[in-house]
């Protein structure tokens, strides 16, 4: 880990692990936030506070834009600052969100964003940042006869409930003819738990959130795939504080040109960024290759990101998860392209 920091630091970024490394960066943040960005004094420091999942490859953009330099490029001049800071799940950046410790959050799903728009969040939702769909689903030993999404029935199912792949389960198991009263499902909230309750006997299924442990299980200890959720995707996001937006429109455009050359350079020179970002974060090449070729992987925004987001919020409140009413104006008046629409593909 110490060679990541090392290389982020030698790019002029600044990587804390920690919330609590935080701290002595609150000056520099409060004055980013008192001016805004047509007037703010060239010489200025300014920080991007970015929460960020190392465990998810969907990072891709942001790997090859540290190690290609592309921050650099187009924060030359400008005395800008990256601190980024690595969260487990969504849920956990979502907290440190709310309490005000970052600016945006990369790749995080629509439960905890439609969660704190019913909790009154002041958030903006920049673009998509992920389907997933092919390269990830619910996988099972394979001595365990579990062959088909039908054989879930009487199951305990591991998924990390309250998460974007919440939604894929039960979707999951509706296509299956079945329903959660038909199965247990077990709450997992990270790959090395559901490794630990597949060896003592607590589940007999998992939903993975990520393909790098599907690719693991299923080549390496004789796990099958029981159901990809192709036809039920996890869809992921970026998103800002409505302040920060709002203050900082000049680096967030250039933020996600530096995203933007990114992503052109994995799309013209494939092999070499999956190089890349396999050595950044320690997965082997096959596997950063089925992850980004089985999932829809681009900065963008459709139909498909917008209808994910309300039919994510017609689950959570059918469930009870949340309880305040929102129209699809609540939601979708969260949303702002105008950058995306500009540096996007």
């Amino acid at each position: 880990m110490m060679n990541k920091v090392k290389k982020i630091i030698g790019l002029g970024l600044v990587l804390s692990l920690t919330l609590g490394l935080f701290g002595g960066c609150g000056q520099a943040s409060a004055k980013a936030s008192e001016n805004k960005s047509e007037a703010a004094d060239a010489n200025e420091q300014r920080v991007i506070r970015l929460g960020n999942f190392p465990f998810s490859i969907w990072n891709a953009q942001i790997i090859v834009a540290y190690q290609n330099g592309y921050f650099d490029e187009v924060f030359e001049g400008k005395n800008v600052d990256i601190e980024i800071t690595d969260f487990a799940n969504g849920p956990a950046a979502n907290e440190a969100f709310v309490a005000g410790d970052l600016d945006i959050i990369n790749g995080i799903g629509d439960q905890p964003i439609v969660v704190g728009i019913a909790n009154g969040v002041d958030t903006k939702i920049l673009s998509g940042a992920a389907k997933q769909g092919e390269n990830i689903g619910v996988i099972a030993p394979g001595d365990r006869g579990i062959t088909s999404a039908a054989d879930l029935k009487g199951k305990r199912v591991g998924v990390y409930i309250g998460t974007y792949v919440h939604k894929s389960i039960i979707g999951i198991l509706n296509d299956a003819g079945l329903s959660e009263e038909d199965v247990e499902l077990v709450n997992i909230s990270s790959t090395s738990d559901a490794s630990a309750a597949f060896a003592s006997g607590d589940i007999d299924a998992y939903l993975s959130m990520t393909g790098d442990y599907i690719h693991e299980k299923v080549d390496g200890e004789g796990y099958v795939v029981v159901n990809d959720c192709a036809n039920h995707p996890a869809f992921s996001y970026i998103v800002a504080s409505s302040k920060f937006v709002d203050e900082n429109q000049d680096i967030l455009a250039d933020f996600y040109d530096a995203l933007n050359k990114a992503q052109k350079f994995i799309d013209e020179n494939t092999d070499e960024a999956y190089s890349i970002i396999a050595e950044f974060s320690d997965y082997d090449v096959d596997t950063v290759r089925y992850t980004i070729e089985n999932a829809d992987i681009q900065l963008a925004w459709d139909e498909d990101y917008e209808q994910n987001l309300l039919e994510t919020y017609d689950f959570l409140f059918s469930h009870e998860m949340i309880t305040t009413e929102l129209s699809e104006d609540d939601i979708l008046d969260k949303v702002d392209t105008s950058i995306i629409d500009t540096y996007s593909k």
